[in-house]
Parts: C-alpha cells; structure tokens; sequence
C-alpha cells in the first residue's frame, strides 16, 4: 500500500481536467498505490508539512476529491480484504486528492513563504 505525490506544472485551463484524468488512470494501473495527491510546483512532494499544507489550503473535499473504485484488490493491504467490507463483494477503494491551485486563479494565488 503506497500514497504518492505527483507534482505538475499546469499551462492551460485545460490541465486542470487532463491532470485529474492522468492521475485517475495512474491510480488504476498501480495495484499498491491507493491515495494519490497531486500539488503545484512551489510544493515540495517529498515534504510531507509541504503537502499537508497544500491540502490545508488548496483542497476542498467537495470539489478536489476523487474516489474511484479499484479494478481488483491488492491484498497486501488489511483494508482491502473481503471481510473488511461490508458486502465482501465490493471492490476497494481509492482516493485522489487534487492539491492543486485551480488554473484560473494561479496568477493570483501566491504562497506568503517559499521554502529553501
């Protein structure tokens, strides 16, 4: 069971969309990896106060979050194991977190301090 950061540089309104799509598919096609967040480049993705303040000030959870269920179990991971759920049946899930400034209000939104 992983979580993951993805940093990425958005150019256009566009990417907004594209980059959620990207990390949907990312989230899908890596058994292990079961939350993904994805925040902006003046985010250090190996700080983990970095991140947590992304989420703290750039995430709205009816809006930048995206649960997706998984197309099978990795069983590594207690959670995922049939009798955790309540219908064994169900498949797990997983969790994306957009950390990211929304593309229109980038030239806007600017970070009081910028870590060394």
């Amino acid at each position: 069971m992983i979580s993951a950061v993805l940093q990425a540089d958005k150019q256009s309104a566009e990417d907004d969309k594209i980059l959620v799509a990207a990390a949907q598919a990312l989230l899908q096609k890596i058994p292990p990896l079961k939350h993904l967040y994805i925040v902006d480049t003046d985010i250090d993705p190996h700080s983990v106060e970095d991140v947590l303040w992304a989420m703290t000030t750039r995430f709205q959870a009816d809006i930048d979050f995206y649960p997706q269920r998984s197309e099978r179990r990795f069983m590594p991971d207690p959670s995922q194991w049939p009798p955790y759920r309540e219908d064994p049946q169900e498949l797990p899930m997983k969790a994306l977190f957009d950390c990211t400034v929304p593309f229109k209000l980038k030239n806007i939104f600017r970070r009081a301090f910028q870590p060394n």
